[in-house]
C-alpha cells in the first residue's frame, strides 16, 4: 500500500514510499524505518496519500515498541492519557516533571493544561525541560515553527539573486558605468599629468629669458649681454611644445628673441663705430621697436629692444604659471 510520495523539486520527486507486511519501503532504495520516514516528513519532503497514513506512521513512532502493533496497543490507553501521538515528556528540570505533550490533528496539547503551539513547545526544549519521545519527533516539530522553503517547480528552488528578473541588465549597467568613470578619470589624470609636464617645460625656457632681463636690471656690460643672449636662444631652440599654451609661450620668447639680438647688434655696431642711425633701418630690422622716423642713437635702440623683449618675457612667464614681474624695462647705463 502506497502512502506517500516525494514533493516535486525533491532530489527523488515522484518516488513512492510503501507498507507492506510491518515494513515500510521506498521504491529504487528498499526498506527504511518509520523514524526515517517521520524525519523525511519533518524536512518537509512528502505528500502524504491521506492524513490517517501520516498520523498512523507517526502513532507508530511515538508508541512503545516503535512499530505499529505498538501504535496500536497505545490507542487503548487513550482514556487515561491525553489523545494523539507521543511528542515529550517534561523532565525533573521543571514542577511539570511527568506531564506530556500530544498532537493530534497538528494541535499540540500539554497534559493538564490545553492547547500549545509549537513554537511553544521548542520553547521549553530551549530551556532543557523536555524528555523527547525521538529525535525524529523533535526534528518534526522544530520543522514547523521555521518551515523549509517550498522547492520551485523545476526543482532547482528559489533563483539566485543574481538571476531575478531585472537584476543581471542592472549589474550590466552598472559595470558600465563604473568602466565608463574609470576610462573618464585616467583620461583627466592623464590630461592632468602632460598639463603638469608641459608648464614645466616652460617654466624652464622662460628662466634663462628672466634671467637676462634681471641682469638688466642692475647693469651688464657687451660681454655678458652677448653670452645670455646666446643662453635665451640656445634655450628657445631646443624648446619643442605641443600644448597650445607651450605654443603660446615660444611665440611670446621668438619676439623677445628678436628684439634682444637687435639690441646686441645696435650694441656691437655701436663699439665698432659702424652704427647707422637711420630709425627704418632698425624697425625693419624688429617691427615692434616703432622707432620714431628719422635718426637715432644705440641707445635709443637698446632701449626700446629691451621694453619690446621684457612685455614679452612678462606675457610668457604669465602663460607657463611664473611669478612675471617685469624686468629690465629701461635698463641702467651698461658697462661698455
Amino acid at each position: 500500500m502506497i502512502i506517500a510520495r516525494f514533493r516535486q523539486g525533491t532530489d527523488r520527486a515522484g518516488r513512492t514510499i510503501s507498507y507492506d507486511g510491518d515494513t515500510y519501503v521506498l521504491e529504487g532504495q528498499g526498506p527504511v524505518g518509520a523514524h526515517d520516514v517521520v524525519a523525511l516528513d519533518a524536512a518537509g519532503r512528502l505528500d502524504w496519500e491521506s492524513p490517517q497514513a501520516r498520523d498512523f506512521i507517526l502513532a507508530s513512532v511515538a508508541a512503545p515498541g516503535g512499530g505499529p502493533a505498538a501504535a496500536a496497543a497505545a490507542a487503548g490507553q487513550a482514556a487515561t492519557r491525553p489523545a494523539g501521538m507521543l511528542v515529550a515528556v517534561f523532565g525533573p528540570s521543571t514542577a511539570w516533571v511527568g506531564r506530556r505533550i500530544t498532537c493530534r490533528n497538528d494541535v499540540f496539547t500539554l497534559e493538564g493544561h490545553g492547547p500549545v503551539s509549537a513554537a511553544a513547545v521548542m520553547d521549553y526544549d530551549r530551556q532543557g525541560h523536555l524528555r523527547w519521545e525521538s529525535e525524529s519527533i523533535r526534528i518534526w516539530v522544530r520543522a514547523k515553527v521555521q518551515p523549509a522553503a517550498p522547492a520551485s517547480a523545476t526543482g532547482g528552488g528559489a533563483a539566485p539573486w543574481w538571476r531575478r528578473r531585472g537584476v543581471l541588465p542592472a549589474l550590466v549597467g552598472v559595470a558600465v558605468a563604473v568602466i565608463v568613470l574609470a576610462v573618464v578619470l585616467v583620461a583627466v589624470q592623464a590630461r592632468s599629468a602632460s598639463r603638469t609636464k608641459a608648464l614645466a617645460a616652460a617654466a624652464r625656457v622662460v628662466q634663462p629669458f628672466r634671467k637676462l632681463d634681471s641682469a638688466l636690471d642692475v647693469g651688464v656690460d657687451f660681454q655678458e649681454y652677448g653670452r645670455l643672449v646666446r643662453d635665451a636662444q640656445f634655450a628657445l631652440d631646443s624648446y619643442h611644445p605641443q600644448d597650445e599654451t607651450g605654443l603660446d609661450v615660444a611665440a611670446h620668447l621668438r619676439e623677445a628673441a628678436e628684439a634682444y639680438r637687435v639690441a646686441n647688434e645696435a650694441w656691437n655696431d655701436d663699439i665698432q663705430d659702424e652704427f647707422v642711425g637711420e630709425a627704418s633701418l632698425w624697425n625693419g630690422m624688429c617691427p615692434a621697436l616703432k622707432l620714431p622716423t628719422g635718426y637715432v642713437t644705440p641707445d635709443d635702440v637698446r632701449q626700446a629692444a629691451w621694453v619690446v623683449g621684457a612685455a614679452e618675457v612678462v606675457q610668457a612667464s604669465r602663460l607657463a604659471g611664473v611669478s612675471a614681474g617685469m624686468s629690465g624695462g629701461s635698463a641702467g647705463d651698461p658697462g661698455i
